[in-house]
């Protein structure tokens, strides 16, 4: 239901806006998986239309620009995340771009213009206006709530992969070049941007911006051959936890490791899986709430924590996304092909027709910063989102003389700032996003002129906490 506002007047033209409680979830569920299921909300697809090449070339076509996201042909996308305005970026891999997909269905490139550099393709043409720069096949992909995003160029024969970032103004800069000339997918940078962790040449590397040059290897896999990592996520207590799409695997890693060779699986059985039909029949056998350690992950590659604290799995080969709670249980979510370009399920609550192939090939998965779960599926190229429909917990703030919103908040909890002139449900927007305070004081001072404020409303709500 709507919040309950009331407002009282400070000096000639200040507002205290104060929303209670939204609401919390209608009943107590009996298990985390039944708390995660009684969050979804319908499937949908937010980007992917008909896919006319073959051989998975670039299908951008300029007149795409701007237009249905429904429509456009994206090249074989690797990775979505969204910001907390609703827009969603994607790594548009074959077609050397950035794109973001508006909240109203819109798609834009943000970075990149659709041709990469290599020795056969032009050279390195540096950074600066990121639409204005050639990249080579990005991959790897984060994006903060404020837009700013990250992302890794796995690079060209002859080339060399690199990571950048885009800030706001849609400048990018290049933080780190890699000779080693097999740059992977796995990105995932810290809250406060001053490290992050990547893939390379089969290995695990931690880059901080106080040694940009030499970066840190914290797992080593390379003598294995056939060590493919894919993604990367970090759990609640700090541990690294990476996907190995040669071996099958799950790996979590302390993120004080050094060279480490012989890293802890917490998933998978490290083989592919020999039911050819395991796409039909999936639940029947027995795969659903047993533990992760013994169902085959086939091409297991996204990965991405969840509030609740277990986290997400896509495999690429399997078809199909898990859910592993903190028991170390493996819960079905979706089932899907291992091939082609399935798309079914649309419009449906996510949890019905569960033997219902919905996918194939994931990609990827990521926890949106509103708690929807965004997908990356198959060469056709699809983003599709099951969107969390769980209630927010609102903060009553209080607005000083200072032109600040305050409020009494949890040590290590993120914040986000919603404002609204109408007080209907749709009508808020959020302004500002708050990273874990030290303690639990935190403020905001208003962007508005004073003229405005009787006219506005706002509410303060915690979120998910870092560094999930």
């Amino acid at each position: 239901m709507p919040p309950t506002p009331f407002r009282s007047k400070f000096g000639s033209h200040l507002w205290l806006a104060v929303v209670v409680a939204c609401g919390v979830l209608s009943s107590v569920r009996a298990t985390e998986w039944d708390d995660l299921l009684g969050t979804l909300g319908n499937f949908t697809t937010r980007a992917g239309g008909p896919f006319t090449g073959g051989g998975n070339p670039n299908e951008w076509n300029v007149s795409m620009e701007g237009g249905p996201a429904l429509t456009a042909e994206l090249s074989e996308p690797h990775m979505a995340m969204d910001d907390i305005w609703g827009n969603i970026y994607v790594a548009d891999k074959n077609a050397h771009a950035i794109r973001k997909i508006t909240p109203d269905g819109l798609i834009f490139t943000v970075a990149g213009r659709h041709v990469y550099f290599s020795p056969n393709h032009g050279s390195y043409d540096g950074d600066g206006v990121a639409t204005q720069k050639a990249l080579s096949y990005p991959n790897g992909l984060f994006v903060f709530p404020d837009g700013t995003f990250y992302f890794l160029e796995t690079g060209d024969t002859g080339t060399l992969g690199r990571i950048r970032k885009v800030d706001r103004s849609g400048m990018m800069t290049t933080l780190y070049s890699d000779t080693g000339g097999n740059m992977q997918r796995g990105l995932w940078v810290a809250p406060d941007e001053s490290y992050l962790y990547f893939c390379t040449n089969q290995k695990l590397k931690r880059w901080t911006a106080t040694a940009p040059a030499a970066p840190t290897t914290l797992l080593d896999l390379s003598a294995f051959g056939s060590a493919d990592f894919s993604n990367i996520d970090v759990a609640a207590n700090g541990n690294i936890f990476v996907t190995d799409r040669g071996r099958h695997r799950i790996y979590s890693i302390p993120p004080n490791s050094v060279n480490l060779t012989n890293p802890s699986t917490v998933a998978g059985t490290g083989n592919s899986d020999t039911n050819t039909n395991n796409n039909g029949n999936l639940l029947a056998l027995g795969r659903d709430n047993v533990t992760v350690t013994t169902i085959p992950l086939d091409e297991v590659r996204g990965i991405a924590f969840h509030p609740l604290g277990g986290y997400f799995v896509a495999c690429h080969k399997g078809g199909d996304i898990y859910y592993v709670d903190t028991g170390g249980l493996a819960h079905v979510l979706i089932q899907g092909a291992s091939t082609g370009a399935t798309q079914s399920g649309e419009g449906l609550p996510v949890t019905s027709q569960r033997n219902l192939l919905k996918i194939a090939e994931p990609r990827s998965v990521r926890v949106g910063w509103h708690g929807d779960i965004i997908l990356c599926t198959n060469d056709n190229g699809f983003v599709r989102v099951v969107p969390c429909t769980a209630s927010r917990t609102d903060i009553c703030p209080t607005y000083d003389v200072q032109h600040r919103l305050t409020w009494s908040g949890i040590a290590g909890q993120a914040y986000f700032i919603e404002r609204s002139t109408t007080l209907l449900e749709r009508s808020w927007q959020t302004v500002a996003h708050y990273y874990p305070a030290l303690n639990g004081e935190q403020s905001y001072e208003n962007p508005l002129p004073p003229e405005l404020m009787p006219r506005c409303f706002y509410r303060v709500y915690g979120h998910r906490k870092w560094p999930f």
